[in-house]
Order: structure tokens, then sequence, then C-alpha cells
């Protein structure tokens, strides 16, 4: 190819290029805005004047399609309460986090958890044994040294000191010895109790283990409304109250799904396995001692037809009226106490 024809070619490829620009930028005019002012009224016009700047607008081109929308400002409060939602479900990724790494250790270890409960019970049964023999023992001699100062006292004589001595001393053991039963009972009584749990855990997590909520994956619905769906509460009765009357409304969510974790700072059902599904979860948050925060969220599939299910009327009632549900039963049980 000589320079003549190169030439020539360069010219006419940034020809093409001016053209296609020229192109953009005629469809680009071409484009009209169409928004709705507070009063409803509907506006069209190829520019969009100041004062109407602050309208959430669309794009449209000369077939009526719109090709673009363009979203209002977000007021301040408008980002404080995105930055309160973020923190949120910040604290809510990381305590499902805590709770997947436990299950997934209750899986690796409940059999070797299993098999050491009865050493661990056979050992705390044969300190018990011992402890309750020598409080046997004690009984016996405090008897014998009981009588001993009856009989000295029924002889018109005081008691020696060494048999008070001897008297306060057996009593101090005895309640030694008898304040270890109630240790070694209790430890006793929470092996077997948080076995319990473990067990029940283990079963739902085995039952359930294909559609397990994987913390990574899941997809948040926005929460755009005045309200974020939480609920306080201020001392750890009420904090468990709250948490019982949670687990109530996450049962009679709308999809009917079951709850898949069940623990004192998570509760769940599977992931959205499609985009016509839909997920719900709890986390309590705990503030400080006394004080806790419960956020309830909801989880769809991000596509067009999983924000819209998110979106839904329905669900958005549902998500809202978490707060009002839990608070109105606080009330009432806090007003039948102060009756009593």
């Amino acid at each position: 190819m000589n320079l003549f024809c190169k030439k020539t070619i360069i010219q006419l490829l940034s020809i093409l290029f001016i053209l296609v620009c020229a192109s953009a930028q005629a469809n680009q005019d071409s484009l009209l805005y169409r928004w709705v002012d507070k009063a409803g009224n509907v506006h069209y016009s190829d520019k969009v004047p100041p004062e109407d700047a602050g309208y959430r607008r669309d794009q449209i081109n000369d077939q009526g399609v719109t090709v673009r929308t363009i979203e209002r400002p977000k007021t301040p409060q408008e980002f404080a309460k995105e930055r309160r939602l973020q923190k949120l479900r910040f604290q809510q990724k990381k305590l499902i986090e805590q709770q997947a790494a436990r299950d997934r250790l209750l899986l690796f270890t409940f059999e070797d958890v299993t098999n050491s409960l009865g050493d661990k019970l056979a050992i705390i049964d044969t300190k018990l044994k011992i402890i309750k023999n020598s409080i046997s023992q004690l009984n016996k001699q405090l008897k014998k040294q009981k009588k001993s100062a009856a009989q000295w006292e029924k002889n018109g004589r005081s008691v020696p000191q060494t048999v008070v001595f001897k008297i306060s001393e057996i009593k101090n053991q005895i309640n030694s010895y008898e304040a270890s039963v109630k240790q070694h009972s209790e430890k006793r009584e929470d092996l077997q109790k948080n076995y319990a749990r473990d067990a029940q855990r283990y079963k739902k997590i085995v039952a359930h283990q294909h559609n397990k909520i994987n913390a990574q994956k899941l997809l948040h619905a926005s929460q755009n409304d005045d309200e974020l769906s939480i609920a306080t509460c201020t001392s750890n009765q009420e904090c468990l109250k709250a948490w019982q009357l949670t687990k109530e409304y996450l049962i009679n969510n709308p999809s009917g799904k079951k709850l898949i974790t069940d623990s004192n700072l998570v509760m769940s059902t599977t992931a959205p396995a499609n985009q016509n599904d839909i997920g719900v979860s709890a986390v309590l948050i705990k503030k400080t001692i006394n004080q806790s925060t419960i956020f309830l969220d909801i989880h769809c599939k991000q596509t067009v037809v999983g924000q819209e299910l998110c979106n839904s009327k329905d669900w958005k009632n549902w998500l809202y009226g978490f707060r009002t549900y839990v608070h109105s039963r606080l009330t009432i049980s806090s007003s039948t106490k102060d009756k009593t």
C-alpha cells in the first residue's frame, strides 16, 4: 500500500469518526427530560430549570422510550439513614458469619462432643459422690460434738471452747462442701443443656445444609422508607422478651419459610433460591450490657424481578410493621407487670 492510499484511509476514518460523534450529539440533543413536580404536574423539556433540578427525572428518546433515569439528590437525613443502614448490615454480616463459623465447627466436632459428654458427666458424678460422702461423715461428727456439748450443759458445766470450736469448724466444712456440690451440679446441668442445644442445632444444620445462608452471598433489599426495621430493648429481661417476639414475627413471614438458624443472636430462613424467592433474617446487636438493637432484614436476588419482590407492598408492610409489633407487645407486658 503506497503513501497516498494510507493518507486517504486515515482521512476517511477521521471523517467517519466526526460523523459518528455528530450523530451521537444529535441524538443526545433530541432527548427530552420528563419529571413530576411536588404539585403532581408533569413537565417535558430538553433542559431542566434550576428550580426543578431536585426532582427525579427520565430521559426520553424520539420514540418515547426512557433511556436513562436520573434520581433526585439525597437529603442529609437520607444520607444519615443510609450510613446507619450500612452499619447495621455490617454488624448483621459479622454476626451471621460468626454463626456460620460456629455451625461449621459444630459439624466437625459434634461426634467428639457427644463422645466426651459421658466422660465429663462421669467425672462430675464421681466428684459429687466423694463430696456428698464427706458431708455425710462430717454430719456424723457434728452430731457427736453437739451431743457432747449437750452433755456438758446437762451437767451444769460450760461447754469447753475446744468443743465449740470443733462444732464451728465442722459447720464451715459442711457449708464449703455443700457450695461445691451446688457448683458441680450446676456445671453438670449446663453441660447437658448446652449439649441438648447443640444437638438440636446439629440436626437443623444437617437437615438444611444445602440451603444454609452463606453470609458472603446475602443480597439485601434496599430499605428506603422513613423507618428502618429495628426494635430496641433496655434490659436483659426485656431483650429476651423482644427476641422471642422477633422469632414469632419471623415465623409468620409472608413467604411461610421456616427458620433454619435460631440462636441467641441470629435467626434466619434459607437464602433466596431464585429471583421469585425471598429470605428473612434478624440479628441481635448488643450495644451495652443491658441495651440491644434487633435488626430485621429481607434478602432477594439482585435482579429486577428480585428487587421488585423485595420492594412489593406486602413485604414492605411486613418489614416496617416489625417495630410496632415488638414495641407494642413489650409495652403491654410492662403495663401488666406494673399492675401486679
